[in-house]
């Protein structure tokens, strides 16, 4: 959803700080650990456990999988033809019934690039519905700075807020007492919390893009996908994605295997590269590499080309112009992409809705795989979205271009 150089979905790296200190909390009290192995198969392993550690499962016989292999590459190919093409739809078909003009809400800025891109939307969308907009800058990405922005907003109570990517968790206490006073709170990048009045991109988002990232490479490897998954366990919302490629493949895939090596986001462009390397060395059938975090593949394909291996697949989600970069010149081939210009739109739809009482729909954001074939746009710029979303929104709000 980004087009920085050096930042994926960079608004979700404003919680990997505060979410370690709150797994290492959590851990501590319970007394216990967690692995980073890739999910457990119920079948047996077709490639073992690597040396690295990293889980190596396959998938049992087609027959428990539902159909032939062959079946399974068309019932993936179906899942994923409507993202092959241009979106139209914003996911939003009701007129806002009232606009709240006047009213004032604050937007906490975490200063991540996708985060200063989402508040580029949120400034035009609420200047166009006349909403007096406050931006709270957050000053850091620590548990304490978290706090110390939502207790601004707290001290002096708007109509409404909106954050992009921290846990409610760490803000859980001033949340609580925002929603007694009656604050409409909207959000993205994050858990489902009920104190939030909408989260328009939560846990069912992530599962349905790594389900649609697992359904393009069974597709278009005719179900011989062999997958590396790249994760970044400090992004909390992307685990979803990882754990929803895992299952995919499991149980879509009668021919395909899928594995999963770890990074931290300290190691982007420095220790990654060598530890792919390293990893596709030790087990040459991976034909395929998921970078979950578009940010984790910076780097790797001038090592795989150093160290001659050649004809890796590789996936990006939200990638930015250093993935589009390697897509233009072959070294990679596919970005799911998502807008974050769009983001900031979509969440002063949902505040204003939720502001007059309207129920929130709440949908998959417009995604795109973006290949070298439809890669025609400026890569400094980002992908643009729905064509004319601004024009839509505007007018769902009775509102003039």
């Amino acid at each position: 959803m980004n087009s920085d150089p050096t930042q994926g979905r960079g608004a979700l790296r404003a919680v990997a700080t505060a979410l370690a200190v709150v797994l290492a909390i959590g851990l501590s009290a319970c007394g216990g650990s967690s692995s980073s192995s890739s999910a457990a198969s119920s079948s047996a392993p077709t490639g073992g456990a690597s040396s690295s550690g990293a889980a190596v499962t396959g998938s049992s016989s087609s027959s428990a999988m539902g159909g032939t292999l062959a079946a399974q590459v068309r019932a993936a190919a179906a899942a994923i033809a409507p993202f092959e093409r241009t979106p139209s739809s914003i996911g939003q078909t009701q007129p806002l019934t009232r606009r709240p003009a006047g009213k004032l809400v604050d937007f906490i800025a975490d200063g991540t690039p996708i985060g200063m891109q989402i508040l580029a939307g949120v400034q035009q969308a609420t200047k166009a519905l006349g909403i007096r907009l406050h931006v709270i800058n957050q000053q850091g990405d620590t548990p304490q700075a978290i706090q110390v922005a939502w207790n601004q907003v707290l001290a002096s109570p708007p109509a409404a807020v909106i954050n992009a990517g921290d846990p409610s968790i760490l803000y859980h206490r001033q949340l609580a007492a925002l929603r007694a006073r009656h604050v409409v709170a909207v959000t993205m990048f994050t858990d489902d919390d009920p104190l939030f009045s909408a989260d328009i991109y939560g846990p069912p988002q992530y599962h349905e893009l790594g389900t649609l990232e697992a359904d393009y490479m069974i597709a278009k490897s005719d179900g011989h996908a062999h997958v590396l998954i790249v994760a970044v366990p400090q992004i909390q919302g992307l685990q979803g994605v990882a754990s929803a490629i895992q299952q995919t493949i499991h149980s879509g895939c009668s021919g395909c295997t899928v594995s999963t090596i770890d990074t931290q986001l300290s190691d982007i462009g420095r220790n990654d590269p060598a530890r792919v390397v390293s990893y596709l060395q030790q087990n040459p059938s991976i034909n395929w590499i998921a970078f979950i975090d578009g940010d984790t593949e910076i780097g790797v394909p001038e090592a795989l080309r150093a160290a001659g291996i050649h004809g890796i697949q590789m996936l990006t989600g939200a990638g930015g112009s250093v993935n589009y970069a390697y897509i233009k010149s072959g070294e990679s081939t596919v970005d799911a992409s998502q807008a974050p210009s769009f983001s900031g739109w979509a969440l002063v739809d949902a505040t204003a809705r939720a502001l007059d009482g309207q129920p929130v729909h709440v949908s998959f954001l417009p995604m795109q795989f973006i290949t070298r074939q439809n890669l025609t746009f400026n890569i400094k710029q980002g992908w643009p979205d729905v064509p004319n979303f601004r024009q839509r929104f505007l007018a769902l709000w009775g509102v003039k271009g």
